[in-house]
């Protein structure tokens, strides 16, 4: 079952990046395997912080930090992106109607 939902999560990612983002169907793929890829890596760089350094608990709270910041980052990134698009708005180029979704 998370095999599937890894993927699932993958195919989401790809279409944000294609449509919203304005990527190409192979520049978005290949970014979000970039990213599964770090996120894996990232696994390996916890265990060995964990067992050591820093202990279970010291790791999980460091690491939950970096990740609510990114959480943070992201969320707000795009927000300001989805409120002014790139290349609309500046009463020249008129922008695209919004979904209501």
């Amino acid at each position: 079952m998370k095999w599937f939902q890894v993927k699932y999560e993958g195919v989401i990612l790809v279409v944000f990046l294609t449509r919203v983002v304005g990527q190409s169907n192979a520049e978005a793929a290949n970014n979000v395997s970039k990213w599964t890829g770090t996120v894996y890596i990232f696994s390996l760089v916890g265990a060995f912080l964990s067992d050591s350094y820093w202990g279970r608990y010291k790791t999980c709270a460091v690491f939950q930090v970096i990740f609510v910041i990114g959480l943070m980052s992201l969320s707000l990134s795009s927000y300001l992106f989805l409120i002014k698009p790139k290349g609309c708005g500046n009463e020249s180029i008129p922008c695209g109607k919004h979904s209501s979704l």
